[in-house]
């Protein structure tokens, strides 16, 4: 893999209610196992310790462009103190295997209000969203992108693995509308993206 020593890093302290991974229902995922990601290892990012790390939410956000820094990877875990904090990477991206670092900036914020954002997630069950492969075919339009975006979210805990993965889901949602089809999936993705955008800036 080939990087630049540059690299956006964001750290993020994060407080929140105090759910732990116990207290969230986790539906299984038939068919999916946890494999690494590459990018992981192009940014250094460890796997979690849950001796000491009770959940770890990953977000990765890729708008497929040539504009710089067109990815963002935004790590975020939960302490088995309860303490949040999380670090957020901007990368531009090439393919699969080629991540170039560049224009390093270094912010160290204090998020208020994470304690809501996370009590939205599990009072609307998102962490159980189906991945965009799972949704049934007749309902799903067929369309044709040149560019677009993709969001692969992940949700690690010591004993369940959750990752949900949706490529264009404004594009998809807008062409559900418009070909009357049962839209939900597309929908209640799209509000958990507008709800952490809103507070992790991605």
């Amino acid at each position: 893999m080939k990087f630049t020593s540059s690299i956006y890093i964001l750290f993020l302290c994060l407080t929140t209610v105090n759910i732990n991974a116990q207290d969230i229902f986790l539906e299984k995922q038939k068919g999916v196992k946890y494999k690494r990601l590459s990018v992981l290892d192009s940014l250094n990012i460890k796997e979690p310790d849950f001796k000491n790390v009770d959940i770890e939410l990953r977000i990765c956000h890729t708008v497929w462009n040539f504009e710089p820094m067109n990815s963002k990877f935004i790590q975020i875990t939960k302490d088995k103190n309860g303490q949040w904090t999380g670090r957020s990477y901007s990368y531009f991206f090439y393919n699969a295997d080629h991540y170039n670092y560049k224009d390093v900036v270094v912010e160290y914020l204090s998020l208020e209000y994470w304690d809501k954002v996370w009590q939205t997630i599990i009072e609307e069950n998102y962490l159980n969203l189906p991945t965009e492969s799972d949704i049934k075919q007749e309902n799903k339009p067929f369309v044709l992108v040149a560019d677009g975006n993709s969001y692969t979210i992940e949700i690690l805990t010591k004993k369940r693995y959750r990752r949900i993965v949706y490529n264009n889901p404004e594009i998809m949602y807008e062409s559900c509308l418009e070909d009357g089809l049962d839209c939900l999936e597309y929908k209640h993705f799209l509000q958990l993206i507008q709800l952490l955008e809103n507070k992790l800036d991605f």
